[in-house]
């Protein structure tokens, strides 16, 4: 439910945050410096226990990458074993927005090799 105009939280998207902090909302950008705390907390902890050669991030990531990567890295050079992190790259998608492209083809493809 809205009042006088305001969005609820519920109503609240990432991109609406993404948006906001584009044009240069101070809240905008902490939730999003938050939030890439988090998600180098998080990688800290898989490389930590897979120890992985890359991770590749998907489009969201691809998308806030500015707002996102500094907090990300900050906290991976905090939490995660040196050695790992030093043997791990950290990547953006590679297909970017065109992978919308490509899916299909991809499942179609794994449906013709399973029916064999």
């Amino acid at each position: 439910m809205t009042t006088f105009g305001a969005p609820s939280v519920d109503d609240i998207t990432t991109k609406d945050i993404a948006q906001s902090a584009e044009r240069g909302d101070q809240l905008a950008i902490e939730i999003l410096a938050t939030s890439g705390r988090y998600l180098g907390r998080g990688l800290a902890n898989l490389i930590d226990i897979l120890n992985p050669e890359i991770i590749v991030l998907g489009s969201l990531y691809l998308r806030i990458s500015e707002f996102l990567d500094g907090p990300m890295r900050t906290e991976l050079e905090r939490e995660a074993l040196p050695q790992s992190l030093k043997n791990c790259k950290i990547v953006p998608m590679a297909l970017a927005e065109n992978i919308s492209d490509y899916a299909p083809i991809c499942v179609a493809l794994y449906r013709d090799e399973t029916a064999k």
